[in-house]
């Protein structure tokens, strides 16, 4: 068991969230190509709360509590960081399959205004820093109360 005053090293549940947001949105992406349905900012946010509430089980269920301010500010700026290299990463791998050079989709950002795309960076951004810190907060809160571990400890 932790010692629940010292804070847990969160590197290891980073992981864990890496895999499974890479591993859902490949998933959800091969159903939806079979089924031929668009992707949407829908499924882009289900897939986002689904890895990072598994990630929040994970956790709670490890430590036996909920984390830490540290560990939840922590947990949603690595998930950050693991969501922007996906989604880079993503792109590239359409670019492969779609037979187009990274380079001509890249180029779909310098034809949209510098102050224009900086506005919709910080609101994309600031949608997935909600929802992580929801999951890691709230989220996290509501899975140890439904293990019946006390969810106040760290307020």
């Amino acid at each position: 068991m932790t010692d629940q005053s010292a804070d847990v090293n969160t590197g290891k549940y980073i992981g864990i969230f890496a895999i499974t947001y890479i591993a859902v949105s490949v998933v959800t992406s091969v159903v939806l190509q079979f089924f031929e349905v668009e992707r949407n900012i829908g499924i882009s946010i289900g897939i986002l709360m689904a890895s990072a509430f598994f990630v929040a089980n994970k956790f709670v269920g490890d430590n036996n509590r909920v984390p830490t301010k540290g560990e939840k500010f922590n947990l949603v700026g690595g998930s950050l960081v693991i969501v922007v290299i996906a989604s880079i990463l993503g792109i590239y791998v359409i670019s492969l399959i779609e037979d187009v050079p990274f380079g001509e989709l890249m180029a779909v950002f310098t034809e949209i205004s510098s102050t224009l795309l900086a506005i919709g960076a910080a609101i994309i951004l600031g949608i997935n820093w909600l929802v992580l810190s929801f999951a890691y907060g709230f989220g996290a809160k509501k899975i140890a109360e439904s293990k019946n571990i006390d969810a106040s400890a760290f307020d």
